[in-house]
């Protein structure tokens, strides 16, 4: 299977998994999810890799969901990436290496959560984490509130 969306590269026993979606500030969908259930298992895998970074670009870390996929589709296609979502950061949460998101622009929704899920999370400057979904009456996704140890 090729992995689109994510890229990974190891440098002296760090782990780098960082999201290639650029254009898109980084949104989460199904094919990004999907590239990223994959590295988990890879990193474990790696006896040499000690500790993993999460990570996307300077503009955005991951901008949420995308809003675009989504109202494309229906109450089943919700559900479906919530719960992709859900067991995409759980792997993400159980990594038995440390992992930290070194988190750089926009890291909102989805992207918050992935941050949230890691051991550290270190912010740039220019940062913004927020779950907006609350200002719209909405509980967050799964992977926030409830899935990741915070």
């Amino acid at each position: 299977m090729e992995i689109k969306y994510i890229k990974i590269n190891t440098q002296e026993g760090i782990g780098r998994i960082q999201f290639n979606r650029p254009r898109k500030l980084n949104a989460l969908n199904p094919d990004v999810l999907r590239d990223l259930e994959t590295t988990p298992a890879l990193c474990e895998g790696d006896e040499s890799i000690r500790m993993v970074i999460l990570t996307g670009d300077e503009k955005g870390f991951a901008a949420g969901t995308d809003i675009e996929h989504m109202s494309k589709g229906d109450i089943r296609t919700a559900y479906e990436l919530t719960d992709q979502n859900m067991r995409v950061f759980q792997r993400l949460a159980d990594l038995t290496k440390p992992t930290i998101a070194a988190v750089s622009g926009y890291a909102l929704g989805g992207g918050c959560e992935a941050a949230l899920c890691c051991d550290f999370r270190i912010v740039a400057e220019n940062a913004v984490m927020d779950l907006p979904e609350i200002t719209l009456g909405i509980i967050p996704g799964p992977a926030g509130p409830s899935a990741c140890p915070v």
